[in-house]
């Protein structure tokens, strides 16, 4: 709360505001409301009450709720949120029998979206229900109401539908970025989202064969879309017969990037890998395996490469590295650097004591709050005191323990003098200390600096790396305490420490 060590009359209190004019009223008890009062609740302003009368109208006779929601939802004088609330307990109480009423709302612009969103929420309930208003909504101006009826058409499993969802227009955003550099995933691009959606309903309606037939049309980027999370033989077949047929170059080469994300497939989860707090990020699968068609993508794209020239080889190294396919004549999986790895004896400098380990750790942060300190100072020491050996602070770094460069903007001065004198106070996530029991009665203890299907780093006390398979370990535990030894700061002086405080507090990248 930053009251800290010292106290503060102005922090960790806490706060209650009352609106003016406001007065308590009880929440009444629902299980003895009439119908009446639930519908009245339904319609409320407050959402804890609408979802809690919901789900006691949808506990009474059938035929009290269906009437009563039904009023609800069909009520044009009522606001949007009453009406959506009546839609959804409507659709509930009503079952299959609620299917033309709420097509008959596909109407109403007001709740056109929660009625689609309604008539295919349940699979139980939707053999009956029609494609037309979801149809429509495709061509709706309202991007939600087109939302709607996508998500819609795939889960109502129609086949019906296919032709209509591959007419979904891709965006020009729809492209890889430049090797070597970052996507824009982290700019919003609501223009995709049709895009994407009618891709998963694509899948959820296995439209292979029509998917295979869209190549070549105006309909072929979202086409070539679906079909790199088509795991069938029938696609490949399919996306290989494209290619020999067209002389488009532009094509063939999307058709060579649709192959190469079909390469491999994940393998399938048995609970014995996941990602921890450091996921593997290089995808596109998080334990790649073969499938059955891996063999012949293997031959077709080697058969090609032997054809390109050099530009064209640097395009399969490409592929390969981006989708960890593993050929190894097509090259671009460069092996990590070796890196010189900072070593250092964290045992003996916590041995030398100076103020600030003959000082109590209230006295040190009254002391800190006084003195500035010199950030050029503090710099040098957090080479000479053994921070650097687990620590980066440029992004471009290889990451090691918990990230330095951002730790001004995320902590106060206190808050990073006592992360130093008392480690084991808060660990960061992902750097808790792991004891790993390995095969040949191996035992190895450190934090984990990167981890995937096939194998977890660690790094210990002294700064050394040691790569361990995920085959050959027997048993992984994580304890309560950091690897960070307390004491490192005990040879400093006052002003040394909060010079060491103060570099860090700036560090605001």
């Amino acid at each position: 709360d930053g009251a800290g060590y010292s106290g503060s009359p102005d922090k960790g209190f806490i706060v209650r505001a009352v609106p003016n004019d406001w007065k308590y009223k009880a929440f009444p008890n629902l299980a003895k409301a009439s119908i009446k009062d639930l519908s009245a609740l339904i319609k409320s302003n407050s959402a804890v009450a609408r979802l809690s009368a919901q789900q006691e109208l949808l506990s009474r006779p059938s035929k009290d709720a269906i009437k009563a929601s039904w009023a609800i939802a069909s009520d044009k004088a009522l606001p949007l949120y009453s009406r959506a609330a009546g839609i959804f307990t409507y659709a509930q109480a009503a079952g299959e029998g609620a299917t033309q009423n709420l097509v008959s709302l596909t109407t109403d612009n007001a709740v056109k979206e929660f009625a689609l969103r309604a008539l295919a929420d349940r699979k139980v309930f939707n053999k009956n229900v029609p494609i037309k208003p979801f149809l429509d909504g495709l061509k709706d101006a309202s991007l939600r109401v087109q939302a709607a009826s996508i998500i819609g058409l795939g889960r109502l499993g129609n086949p019906e539908a296919i032709a209509a969802l591959l007419q979904v227009k891709v965006p020009a955003s729809f492209v890889a970025p430049k090797k070597g550099t970052e996507g824009p995933h982290a700019t919003p691009n609501s223009s995709i989202i049709p895009a994407h959606l009618a891709v998963r309903a694509l899948l959820n309606l296995n439209a292979v064969d029509e998917t295979v037939n869209a190549i070549g049309t105006a309909n072929s980027d979202l086409a070539l879309w679906a079909l790199r999370y088509m795991h069938d033989q029938k696609a490949v077949n399919g996306l290989m017969a494209a290619y020999n047929k067209t002389a488009d170059k532009a094509l063939k080469d999307k058709i060579l990037v649709t192959l190469s994300r079909l390469y491999k497939t994940e393998e399938a989860y048995t609970g014995l890998t996941w990602w921890n707090t450091r996921p593997d990020g290089h995808g596109p699968y998080y334990a790649a395996v073969d499938w059955e068609a891996s063999p012949a993508i293997k031959d077709f794209l080697r058969a090609e490469w032997v054809k390109a020239g050099a530009a064209g080889k640097e395009f399969y190294a490409d592929l390969n590295a981006k989708n960890q396919m593993g050929i190894l004549e097509f090259g671009g999986e460069e092996a990590e650097a070796p890196r010189d790895e900072v070593t250092v004896d964290l045992e003996k400098i916590k041995s030398k004591k100076g103020q600030i380990g003959e000082t109590s750790i209230e006295n040190v942060m009254i002391a800190i709050s006084k003195i500035k300190g010199e950030a050029s100072l503090g710099k040098a020491l957090f080479a000479k005191q053994g921070c650097i050996a687990c620590h980066s602070l440029n992004k471009g770094e290889p990451l090691k323990g918990p990230f330095m460069g951002q730790i001004g903007s995320i902590m106060n001065r206190e808050q990073i003098a006592e992360s130093i004198l008392k480690p084991n106070a808060s660990i960061s996530q992902g750097f808790a200390t792991v004891m790993i029991e390995a095969k040949g009665d191996n035992t190895y203890m450190g934090f984990v600096t990167s981890e995937t299907a096939t194998k977890i780093t660690l790094r210990d006390i002294a700064g050394q790396v040691t790569s361990i398979k995920t085959s050959d370990i027997i048993s992984r535990k994580e304890l309560e305490t950091s690897m960070m030894p307390a004491g490192l700061a005990n040879s400093l002086s006052y002003e040394e420490f909060a010079s060491l405080v103060t570099f860090l507090s700036q560090q605001k990248k």
